[in-house]
């Protein structure tokens, strides 16, 4: 709760998960600047929930991106098309594995 506005009923879905990406990115940055006991690694499953904005999406991306600047990874698991997921990675830093079919499925005796 914030001046009379309750975070976890005033916001559309969308706008929780855009919050919950912006404090999760906040403390990898400021683990930048001090000495802490962060892992130096963020991540994501499935961070497109609630179907936010492919723009915000992508602007995610790019912050991102800067971590590994600082010696930092930041890992995204998401069922987002390729197409798409690559297309909004343009001009950012990254490594990409894709992985065709299921990557859980259960073990043949």
């Amino acid at each position: 709760m914030y001046e009379r506005f309750d975070l976890g009923f005033d916001l559309s879905a969308s706008d929780m998960v855009r919050s919950i990406w912006s404090h999760r990115m906040g403390l990898l940055e400021v683990a930048r600047g001090f000495t802490n006991r962060h892992a130096q690694l963020l991540i994501f499953d499935e961070p497109r929930q609630q179907s936010t904005d492919p723009l915000s999406f992508a602007a995610l991306f790019e912050r991102a991106g800067q971590a590994n600047q600082y010696g930092q990874q930041v890992i995204f698991a998401t069922s987002e098309p390729e197409v798409s997921v690559r297309a909004m990675l343009q001009g950012v830093a990254h490594q990409y594995l894709g992985f065709a079919g299921k990557m859980i499925r259960r073990l043949e005796h």
